[in-house]
């Protein structure tokens, strides 16, 4: 019994090994070889190849994009390719950690995305870049976070949301004076505002409370936290 927990033991590391020599090869398709860089060079751009070959759908109206892996550079995929010629309802599912690197989302072309739901947290001044490039957004639904205690940028030439109405927002280490500055800035306009945070009941009670007063001023809407 011995012998054979040994060489099992053997066997593992020999594997363990070859998996993580990138000389060594891979076996990806009917026996077809791939070296192990190759692979992982593949990987990092299979979602900007399945963008465009989504390009060659110029009726797509519809897209749902859920990443079960994590993905490297998404934030460059999603600006380099927001700009589809017919859409009106995408939705990006990531499964990304939150990082510092910013979204250079600004096109020259405007997309007709009309629902935009995006769950990887976005920066603060992300979504100036973002809603710039949306004009005929109704619904947003997107993750915000302040981590970094980034002061928010106004930008009123670039943004026209007039037919935005219906915003879900998921907020993290925002203090209400910045948030009170993006709800001003860029959802003046809109019906129905619902917010979902972890932060404890008295912030939320603080929130609600301000922004009902905020509302009153601004606009009639409705406001669901």
């Amino acid at each position: 019994m011995g012998f054979f927990i040994r060489d099992l033991h053997r066997q593992i590391q020999d594997l363990h090994a070859k998996a993580n020599d990138e000389s060594s090869s891979l076996t990806v398709y009917r026996g077809q070889g791939m070296m192990k860089n190759e692979f992982e060079k593949m990987k990092k751009n299979y979602l900007n190849e399945l963008f465009i070959h989504l390009l060659s759908l110029p009726c797509l109206s519809s897209l749902v994009i859920d990443c079960i892996d994590n993905v490297e550079n998404t934030k460059h995929h999603l600006s380099s390719n927001i700009s589809f010629t017919c859409i009106k309802i995408l939705q990006i599912i990531i499964n990304e950690s939150f990082n510092r690197v910013s979204l250079p989302i600004a096109t020259t072309e405007f997309s007709p995305i009309e629902y935009l739901v995006i769950t990887n947290f976005l920066r603060t001044n992300e979504l100036n870049g973002l809603l710039s490039d949306v004009p005929q957004l109704r619904r947003l639904s997107v993750h915000l976070s302040n981590q970094f205690a980034e002061k928010y940028k106004k930008k009123h030439d670039s943004i026209h949301l007039n037919h935005l109405r219906d915003v879900s927002l998921n907020i993290r280490h925002t203090t209400f004076n910045k948030f009170e500055l993006i709800i001003k800035h860029l959802f003046k306009q809109v019906e129905v505002l619902c917010i979902t945070s972890e932060n404890n009941s008295t912030y939320l009670n603080e929130m609600s409370k301000k922004l009902n007063e905020l509302t009153l001023i601004q606009h009639t809407a409705t406001v669901n936290i």
